[in-house]
């Protein structure tokens, strides 16, 4: 018979039949319990820790070990973002004068917001904050967890505008959850 907890604490036998083993078994089966009679004192316990993963590199001839740090959301390569290019119809350009971007707090972050364009070629130093680049620092230490607004004052002026997002390896964690360019047509209307 299935041992079922009472609210005192003990167990019952909601069957009431003969003990386990005797082979008696003349009763009804047993009901199944009311879980929502268990007493309960609280959620789900959730644990945060690293995690270690072993490896070998075969052209090497190492071992190698892993940590892994769920809390530590700083990449150590470089990150780069590329969003969709706007839609304009060909022959027409736009200014964009403003990027609204929202993230979420995990960190402090260091990253350039650019907006490049994808008819005109040439290079952009995307380490200076100038014309259609912008060098942003942004969140706490410590984080919050908190979405928050960042409003980057760029102008450019071209006909396909793209926004793109470069992080260095190890300036901090970086948590996107919209990005919006506001700008307008040559004759005026917003985009």
């Amino acid at each position: 018979m299935p041992f079922v907890p009472n609210q005192n604490g003990g167990s019952s036998d909601p069957g009431g039949g003969s003990p386990p083993g005797s082979g008696g078994g003349g009763g009804a089966p047993a009901a199944l319990p009311n879980l929502a009679n268990l007493p309960v004192v609280g959620g789900l316990i959730g644990i945060t820790t690293q995690m270690l993963a072993v490896g070998f590199d075969d052209m090497a001839g190492q071992s190698l070990v892993y940590v892994i740090n769920p809390q530590d959301h700083n990449c150590e390569e470089d990150v780069e973002y590329h969003f969709k290019v706007e839609e304009v119809e060909p022959g027409n350009e736009l200014t964009i004068h403003r990027v609204v971007l929202r993230y979420r707090d995990i960190g402090v972050v260091r990253f350039s917001l650019v907006v490049d364009s994808a008819t005109r070629g040439g290079t952009v130093d995307y380490t200076v904050g100038t014309g259609n680049a912008e060098l942003i620092t942004v969140g706490k230490n410590p984080p919050t967890n908190k979405i928050y607004t960042y409003k980057a004052n760029i102008r450019v002026t071209t006909e396909a505008p793209q926004i793109k997002i470069l992080r260095k390896a190890g300036d901090g964690p970086l948590a996107i959850t919209k990005i919006r360019a506001w700008g307008s047509y040559g004759d005026g209307d917003m985009i």
